[in-house]
């Protein structure tokens, strides 16, 4: 169920646009929020990909490519989170201002993004206990 298309399609496109559209909606319109919210966009097809390789991760260079997408992902995302949180100074950047007023949707922005790279590491973990059950039975059957 996890890994088929109809699952890949509606996840990935409800978890893309809904993390775009609050990215958005925190930074505001005229750009007076924290724009740190966009960096996991810059690397987003990296998730995108991720996402489409669910199902087809029996081979073990594909279930370490998908590691390694994740991976360079967060890698990515960490290195431009420095850069636009300006050293990681957050009254400079916004993100002290914005939490003051509105913590809340900072909160849930946040709880989206992980619930979604949640929702991807336990349908990896998901699929590779499947391939580990279908192994074992395998080899029950040839027995």
């Amino acid at each position: 169920m996890l890994s088929s298309l109809k699952f890949k399609l509606l996840y990935g496109a409800s978890y893309s646009i809904g993390y775009f559209i609050l990215t958005l909606l925190s930074v505001g319109a005229h750009a007076e929020g924290p724009v740190v919210f966009f960096s996991p966009i810059i690397p987003w097809p990296f998730v995108l990909i991720a996402i489409g390789m669910l199902g087809h991760l029996h081979a073990l260079e594909r279930r370490i490519f998908f590691v390694g997408l994740l991976l360079g992902h967060y890698s990515v995302t960490s290195i431009i989170v420095y850069g636009l949180s300006a050293q990681f100074d957050l009254e400079r950047s916004g993100i002290a201002s914005a939490w003051r007023s509105d913590a809340s949707f900072m909160v849930f922005i946040l709880a989206w993004y992980l619930a979604g790279q949640g929702i991807l590491w336990i349908s990896f973990l998901l699929e590779l206990k499947g391939v580990g059950l279908e192994k074992q039975f395998g080899k029950i059957s040839s027995e």
